[in-house]
């Protein structure tokens, strides 16, 4: 499991902390350890300015390159940092790409394509390129009004589907749908989306499909904008709702 999105889970108290100039000046056996990385994460996130987390978590991977160590977990951040917060993902994806290659370099024992790194960025890179090449309605959820809620959901898939199994995940049925959704057409749109969605993943947690995304899963995941656009054709209704633009304002 890659380290998730949010980084605050199982820390020390800021009073037994040391200040981040310490650790940067630590031995690179100790820069290296996960636990250092731990102590990194409540330091730097608890500061009050996005501007001041990413210029520490820039130093961070300056000092760790300087020293041999990987200075992949500071480049994760920083993409999660950027995607966020800038007004492109151009950035984000860099920092993302940086952290993969540092996982190839210095995950020994450990396969770099199941780490947090290249898990967001295989979800994140091709999927937002895909809404780039959208002529239609699905391009403006990349408008500065919907980006955040956009990149926000795609982080929140990451994380969930990092700590839980496919089918330890919670299963909605109708009633929520019309509960959210007053309008007939566009409840059928989502409907249809989720519950296809529901039984590939059923599927890909069965023996047969488990063992179907093992055998394929690097050419799986870094082949996801054909996978999305294929799917789109077949979640989304023929009598169509793309053409309207209200779905971004629900």
């Amino acid at each position: 499991m890659g380290s998730p999105v949010s980084s605050s889970e199982g820390m020390s108290s800021a009073a037994e902390l040391p200040n981040l100039d310490e650790i940067l000046s630590s031995s690179p056996s100790s820069l290296g350890e996960r636990s250092t990385a731990q102590i990194l994460d409540q330091i730097i996130e608890s500061r009050s300015s996005v501007q001041q987390r990413i210029a520490d978590w820039n130093r961070v991977a300056t000092t760790s390159e300087s020293k041999g160590v990987s200075s992949g977990h500071a480049h994760f951040r920083l993409g999660i940092l950027h995607l966020v917060n800038d007004a492109d993902e151009a950035e984000g994806i860099s920092h993302l790409e940086r952290a993969y290659e540092q996982d190839q370099r210095y995950a020994l024992g450990r396969e770099p394509q199941r780490l947090a790194a290249y898990r967001v960025l295989s979800l994140v890179k091709d999927f937002l390129a895909h809404l780039r090449s959208r002529k239609d309605w699905q391009a403006l959820q990349l408008d500065l009004n919907h980006r955040g809620v956009l990149i926000s959901t795609l982080l929140a898939l990451y994380d969930t589907t990092a700590r839980r199994h496919i089918l330890d995940m919670p299963v909605w049925t109708y009633g929520p749908f019309f509960a959210i959704f007053k309008n007939d057409r566009l409840r059928a749109f989502a409907g249809e989306n989720y519950f296809c969605a529901q039984s590939m993943l059923e599927w890909v947690g069965t023996d047969g499909g488990h063992a179907f995304l093992l055998a394929n899963e690097y050419a799986f995941a870094s082949r996801s904008s054909d996978c999305t656009g294929a799917c789109s054709k077949l979640f989304w209704p023929r009598n169509s709702l793309l053409t309207s633009k209200s779905h971004l304002g629900v």
